[in-house]
């Protein structure tokens, strides 16, 4: 389930990125490259530290972007953008795919947090995007 958020045609789908736009931001080496270009808004550096620790975090997954596994950490009130600093390239986000957490491998790139809008993104009721 949480791959195709991440699956090239739903995240451009999800994001309305074209085809241009993601070979003009090199998408394909960094999927959060579409903030970094500015391509869609969203908080960044201290902001999105401090947006993320506030946010209610019950479950939340986890994925790096250089590898194929999704991992689910329940009970994740805890957790804080802190315990990211040393992570590379890693994205972080709800259930019900309402926001994203991105810390980066770059010192001058992020962290970014991005929230979805009920314009931007639709779920069916199990947390699925449609």
């Amino acid at each position: 389930m949480c791959y195709r958020f991440f699956s090239e045609t739903e995240l451009c789908k999800t994001l309305n990125i074209s085809e241009e736009t993601k070979n003009v931001i090199h998408y394909d080496q960094f999927k959060w490259h579409i903030f970094s270009y500015e391509k869609k808004r969203c908080l960044k550096e201290e902001a999105a530290r401090h947006a993320f620790d506030e946010l209610k975090k019950d479950e939340i997954y986890i994925m790096y972007q250089s590898r194929p596994y999704i991992y689910l950490y329940e009970n994740a009130q805890d957790v804080r953008a802190s315990d990211f600093d040393s992570e590379q390239d890693i994205y972080i986000f709800d259930k019900k795919f309402t926001w994203t957490y991105i810390h980066t491998h770059e010192s001058s790139c992020g962290p970014y947090l991005y929230k979805t809008t009920q314009f931007e993104c639709d779920f069916k009721g199990d947390g699925n995007i449609l």
